[in-house]
């Protein structure tokens, strides 16, 4: 009887795994995502009910997790097969703590706090946006960004509240087949309550906003438009930095800038570390890359460009010297950066360093404690390793004081810390990316999908440059109005909103997880208490 209850118990697990990969781009089964959670909880309560031990429990959820986290991101083996494996060990244990902490506590009760169960999973998810080994891929309100109709109410929640809606669903889901299968049947009642608040109601609400939103446009001056031309010049990520000459790289570029470009273009965005001639901030004129912008810019009256690049500073003293910096010789040290760049005919060259480094690429999490992970180091090529970084974002400001945020790459997966740069003036959000690293996989569809959930999140355009696709423009509704073919070499022009708008979540962030966060402060204390006794 325990072996055939084990294996159905593997089964839930294995179901479970099955259901969240479909869920997620580029399979889009989203309603799936219901269904993972509802057969982890399903399984949870089975296991506690007939008081299986903690270990074997645990062993299920370690092997459901790393399954839904190879079906979901198997991608980043292409990059590096062992910082592949070292990613889906880490995330599968890191989303194994809260059913462990959950089980450990309950297991010798009849009724389990729910509530404690959704604080720990969304403390959880908050956490591993704020320490060094931060990775929110697979945060569990980012697998509704291909339905974005559905979501319009992340202008106040962000993607925490999708993770409490999948969490809240689940376990209304098994509360009521816990009444039926011990009464037999549900009352009409109880199933309405259930399903309309929470299933129906945020999709009426949803619904409810995108119609205002409609309106206001409606209704808006309209007038006031930035127009850009985004390049995906498709240069092999694995080659651009060696085999194809820096100069040659940047005419091509500008080539394919030129074919889309009209007199009344504000900006051209260009991908991540499109300059692949390192920079020297004290002098870019040094720089024969930078000689051909600054060209095409003196040819172009009013148009800006917003460029990807590496780029290095000296410290000539100590004081100054970071904790990232590199020695170079005789006390001189630098920092080497991955960096946004941006110029027009009325500016000198401004930059921003990327903030949101990607862990175990561009920075080596507490390298102090964990100096044997340099082994799992991914190569990306370019400006991998130990980076520097700016503190806090900082936008760029065209001739018409429209202002852009230069999102590079990672940042744009980091709801609350994009609204940065909107609560700083910006009125369009730019991403500047690579993407190629993966190859013809599902990552880059994800990455690209995720702009929609910045977009709602804080009513702005997105305009997207990566270097081999996709790129693309979305609107403050999360629609994609254009896009790129994934590896081909093209540039597209398109006109963007210009918004002025704050929304509740641009102003108040991640609420919903430091809720979680303070409940489980002053809960968690009492259970373990109670669970001593």
């Amino acid at each position: 009887m325990v072996k055939n209850n084990t294996l159905r118990w593997l089964l839930y697990g294995l179901g479970a795994a099955i259901s969240f990969g479909l869920a997620w781009v580029p399979f889009n089964i989203t309603p799936l995502i219901f269904v993972s959670f509802f057969l982890l909880l399903l399984l949870e309560q089975e296991m506690r009910l007939q008081k299986i031990h903690t270990g074997i429990f645990v062993s299920i959820i370690v092997i459901s997790n790393l399954c839904l986290n190879l079906f979901t991101t198997y991608w980043i083996w292409n990059a590096s097969p062992g910082g592949g494996v070292f990613a889906w060990i880490f995330d599968t244990f890191l989303m194994t703590i809260p059913w462990w902490i959950f089980y450990g506590i309950n297991k010798k009760q009849q009724r389990a706090n729910y509530w404690f169960f959704i604080a720990l999973w969304i403390g959880v998810e908050l956490l591993h946006t704020r320490w060094q080994f931060a990775y929110p891929w697979l945060t569990l309100g980012n697998v509704f960004a291909a339905w974005p109709q559905i979501i319009q109410w992340y202008e106040y929640t962000g993607v925490f509240g999708g993770s409490l809606w999948v969490l809240l669903v689940s376990v209304a889901a098994l509360k009521i087949y816990n009444f039926k299968k011990e009464f037999g049947s549900i009352p009409t009642k109880k199933i309405f309550n259930q399903l309309f608040i929470y299933i129906l109601a945020p999709l009426f609400l949803s619904f409810y906003i995108l119609n205002g939103h409609h309106n206001n446009n409606a209704t808006a001056d309209k007038s006031r438009k930035a127009e850009i031309t985004i390049v995906q010049p498709n240069f092999d990520p694995y080659e651009k930095f060696e085999s194809i000459a820096p100069y040659q790289q940047m005419q091509q570029i500008l080539n394919l800038t030129a074919s889309k470009l009209n007199p009344t273009t504000h900006i051209a965005l260009i991908p991540e570390t499109a300059i692949t001639e390192d920079i020297d901030e004290r002098n870019f004129n040094q720089n024969n890359s930078v000689n051909l912008l600054d060209t095409f810019i003196n040819n172009h009256a009013g148009l800006s460009i917003l460029s990807g690049a590496s780029t290095f500073k000296f410290y000539f003293d100590k004081n100054e010297v970071t904790p990232t910096a590199r020695f170079y010789q005789d006390n001189i040290y630098y920092d080497y950066y991955n960096t946004a760049v941006f110029k027009n005919s009325q500016s000198n060259w401004q930059v921003y360093h990327k903030s949101k480094l990607v862990p175990g690429v561009e920075n080596m999490p507490y390298v102090n404690v964990f100096s044997f992970l340099k082994k799992f180091v991914i190569n990306l090529g370019g400006t991998s390793g130990g980076l520097g970084k700016d503190k806090e974002p900082s936008n760029f400001t065209d001739v018409n004081k429209v202002q852009y945020a230069p999102v590079i790459c990672y940042e744009s997966v980091f709801g609350e810390y994009v609204t940065d740069y909107v609560k700083k003036g910006a009125n369009v959000i730019c991403i500047i990316t690579n993407d190629a690293w993966w190859g013809n996989t599902a990552g880059y569809r994800q990455h690209f999908e995720y702009a929609k959930l910045r977009a709602i999140e804080n009513r702005r355009y997105v305009a997207r440059s990566a270097n081999t696709g996709i790129s693309g423009f979305i609107d403050d509704e999360g629609n994609t109005i254009q896009k790129t073919k994934w590896n081909e070499a093209t540039a597209i022009n398109g006109a963007v909103k210009v918004n002025y708008e704050i929304t509740f979540y641009t102003k108040y962030g991640d609420c919903i997880a430091y809720m979680a966060a303070i409940y489980l402060l002053f809960n968690l204390p009492a259970l373990l208490v109670r669970r001593k006794k």
